[in-house]
Parts: structure tokens; C-alpha cells; sequence
């Protein structure tokens, strides 16, 4: 998305009191004036919302819903040597999901992260 906006800052990470991430897209401004870009966003999370249900990221802008941790990982087209697309993130968004559930799940759930998690390391491969 950040290729695509080169304009876009990406912010997310995992909340503690929500237990979900958190992202946000900004500046709003651009954001606001960008009918492109808002088709783009409500795709991908209409995605992660069909995928994960109740344990989806919650999406905002600007930081108006929440404020995040100095653990925020952010993304922009700015960053060097960094490609980030809808799908890229994605991944990151899954893989941290599932290393964090692995740490709070039973034994049974725990076989069962495991395994989705080998399968993103093979697409990764």
C-alpha cells in the first residue's frame, strides 16, 4: 500500500487491552481526499475481518480510536529498503498473530497455531 500511497504512513502493533492489533493509516488529510486509497483500506480489512472475526485488527485513522505504545512498528514509502504491499502485511499482521497466540492458547490450540504457522513460513519459502 505504501508503494502504491507513497504519501502513507502505516502504524500497528499488538494491544495488550484489546488483545487485537491496532492500525492506522495517515495523514488523514490525503487520506480524506483519496477515494482510491479508501476502496483499497476497506478491502483489506473487510479481508482480515472475514479471516479472523472477533480477533481482527482494528483500523483507524490518525490514532483518533486509540493511542499506541513506544512498541509501534510503522511503515512509510519513505523507509529505505523496505516493500510493504496489502499481502506483506498481511503476513506480518498473521505471523505476529499466531507467535502471540501460541504464548495464551491450550495445548490442543497450541498443534493448531503451530501448524498454520509452518504454512506461512512454506508461502514465505
Amino acid at each position: 500500500m505504501v508503494e502504491k500511497f507513497n504519501w502513507l504512513t502505516i502504524k500497528y502493533e499488538l494491544s495488550k487491552k484489546y488483545g487485537v492489533y491496532l492500525v492506522s493509516f495517515s495523514p488523514s488529510s490525503k487520506i480524506d481526499d483519496c477515494n482510491e486509497f479508501n476502496v483499497d483500506a476497506m478491502k483489506f480489512e473487510d479481508e482480515l475481518n472475514a479471516k479472523y472475526g472477533s480477533n481482527a485488527p482494528l483500523f483507524c485513522d490518525e490514532e483518533r480510536n486509540f493511542t499506541f505504545t513506544e512498541d509501534v512498528e510503522i511503515i512509510k514509502a519513505a523507509t529505505p529498503n523496505l516493500y510493504v504491499t496489502v499481502s506483506n502485511l498481511v503476513d506480518i499482521i498473521e505471523e505476529q498473530y499466531i507467535m502471540t497466540r501460541k504464548l495464551f492458547n491450550t495445548p490442543q490450540e497450541y498443534e493448531y497455531t503451530y501448524s498454520q504457522s509452518e504454512s506461512i513460513v512454506e508461502k514465505a519459502a
